[in-house]
């Protein structure tokens, strides 16, 4: 590969994976990490849309050896308004949601008690942004890109609080940013950009102050993007069209930060597929399929990143489900399904899904977006 393996980034709406678990989680040790996941719920609604305030993050504890999920103490905790994405600090100490409230768009920081997984308010994380849709943070954990309606903003992580301080320069011109993903070498950030043309920027990234310079855009004929997954070896790039039906593929050239679309790209799918996922072996890939409720499972060739769709893979999902996710440890795979979450555990060696008992779990109001992050013990 032409970079190390490091995490698996991509806007789908808004998540972040680490790297894989140490040995220990098969359940024959005791884990060495402990994993919590959190879930956007919009809140209440009246006549004229979402209550402003209303929005709620449910809070679970992950069983690192069943895959199974508990509610935190406090949960659901208060603080986000109409919920577009939410990702998680490598760290594992801060959580960030962007908010795209009309009366207080914004990306708010909240700090995560190791011990319980309970969530506050970080003092002074709310940060003004023009209606953000997706965010993503950078493997080191010292910067956070977000796309809202006026470009591409980048700001620098204290590290001890989590606050966010704006990167000179911020936001960046990005056309009409849509999604954004950052590579696992946190040397490329790539935005989908819908205007003039659909696109595909690359941006380079300062190691020592977080800012963006331009290095490459991609146009693509597309009739409706809507997510960005890399693979985790840094070698690949995924755009999913489900109203064509298609997903496209694009290598990634080490140096420049450029993409080549593979030669067969894009892959025909047999139902729109909304959002794809990685898993962090970088083995196979997990496709949502809006409209059919279901999730289809491809193998990727580890040489070219291209997608063969396995066989009878295509497991029925609960109407409506979306935003799906990989636990760190790669064992796990969670998805929103109405007001909750389902749980899938993963088999290592052919990349199928079977659904873990006591799933789905009833999370809250109109679940929106879901992050996993894992802190060790």
């Amino acid at each position: 590969m032409k970079r190390f393996w490091g995490l698996a980034a991509g806007l789908l709406i808004a998540v972040v994976f680490f790297t894989a678990c140490s040995a220990g989680e098969d359940g024959s040790q005791p884990p060495a990490y402990k994993y919590y996941g959190y879930v956007t719920n919009q809140g209440t609604l009246d006549i004229d849309g979402p209550v402003p305030g209303s929005g709620k993050i449910s809070a679970f504890a992950i069983d690192a050896v069943s895959g199974g999920l508990t509610i935190v103490a406090g949960s659901p905790f208060p603080g986000v308004f109409e919920p577009s994405s939410i990702v998680a600090h490598p760290s594992g100490k801060f959580v960030y949601v962007t908010n795209h409230d009309f009366l207080n768009p914004c990306i708010s920081t909240f700090a995560v008690d190791p011990a319980t997984g309970a969530l506050t308010n970080a003092p002074g994380g709310s940060f003004f942004l023009l209606w953000p849709t997706s965010a993503a943070v950078d493997p080191s954990g010292r910067f956070i890109y977000a796309v809202a309606n006026d470009g591409l903003y980048a700001f620098a992580i204290d590290a001890a609080t989590g606050a966010l301080e704006a990167v000179a320069g911020s936001p960046f011109a990005a056309g009409d940013p849509i999604r954004i993903a950052v590579d696992p070498a946190g040397t490329y950030t790539y935005v989908l950009s819908g205007y003039p043309v659909d696109t595909i920027l690359a941006f380079a990234i300062d190691p020592a102050t977080g800012a963006l310079t331009e290095v490459a855009e991609t146009p693509f004929n597309s009739d409706a993007v809507s997510e960005i997954a890399i693979h985790p070896s840094g070698d690949f790039v995924y755009v999913t069209d489900p109203s064509s039906r298609l997903i496209f593929h694009f290598a990634i050239d080490a140096g420049t930060g450029a993409l080549a679309e593979g030669p067969s790209s894009p892959f025909a799918t047999q139902a729109p597929p909304s959002s794809l996922t990685v898993h962090p072996s970088g083995k196979f890939a997990y496709a949502v399929n809006a409209g059919s409720d279901s999730i289809s499972v491809y193998k990727i060739n580890p040489a070219t990143g291209a997608l063969i769709e396995i066989s009878g893979s295509s497991l029925a999902i609960a109407s409506g489900a979306h935003h799906f996710v990989i636990c760190p440890s790669g064992r796990f795979a969670y998805i929103i399904a109405g007001s909750g979450v389902a749980a899938f555990k993963i088999n290592r060696h052919t990349g199928a899904l079977t659904e873990i008992s006591g799933s789905p779990m009833v999370i809250g109001y109109r679940a929106r977006q879901l992050a996993v992050l894992r802190i060790a013990r």
